[in-house]
């Protein structure tokens, strides 16, 4: 490991606090009630949307979606074909880019099909809901303090041996809708 200097130490922290964010809100996503949707990925994108578009008739689930799916095998099939390069017969979708839909933290956007955004992530499920599930994000306060973020440096004078301790105040509110889950049988591959 190098060394850093001091100048670096902020970019260190937010990038930190954001990977400890992006995991708290996986973590009480992953909690929240869901449908559970089992789909075996040989049965191609094609297959999967139609599915998608069947769900979102639900209109318990809300009335606009955000899809979180895996890049392989379905985002980089539904990012060329909204790109205008129509890949796996996935033309008749409607697949096109939205210049005001903005990558999430931990997510690409690929598309948007109808009222669906469509995200790519690292994990190996898809996630439909509402894109109003999560209604806010509130930062408190840390450590009876005026900050939303603090951190203690524990230099030992070799920056491999030195560790840092951080706090976040971080709370999501969301709302009381399921999410349906889709749990693949086979080989993403």
């Amino acid at each position: 490991m190098s060394g850093i200097t001091f100048d670096e130490l902020p970019q260190i922290f937010i990038e930190s606090a954001l990977n400890f964010s992006r995991s708290i809100m996986m973590h009480e996503l992953s909690q929240r009630p869901k449908v559970i949707e089992r789909f075996d990925p040989s049965r191609g994108v094609a297959a999967l949307l139609d599915r998608v578009r069947e769900i979102a008739k639900d209109q318990k689930l809300g009335d606009e979606f955000v899809l979180l799916l895996p890049d392989k095998p379905f985002g980089e099939a539904i990012y060329m074909t909204a790109c205008g390069f129509p890949q796996d017969g996935l033309e008749k979708y409607g697949l096109m880019r939205t210049s005001s839909a903005d990558n999430g933290v931990g997510c690409t956007y690929d598309g948007t099909m109808g009222s669906v955004h469509i995200y790519t992530w690292h994990f190996k499920e898809a996630i439909l809901c509402s894109r109003k599930l999560l209604k806010a994000a509130h930062f408190g306060r840390v450590r009876d303090r005026d900050a939303i973020f603090d951190f203690e440096l524990y230099d030992s004078g070799d920056p491999t041996q030195s560790r840092i301790r951080m706090w976040l105040a971080l709370e999501f509110d969301w709302e009381d809708q399921a999410v349906v889950e889709f749990l693949f049988t086979g080989n993403l591959e």
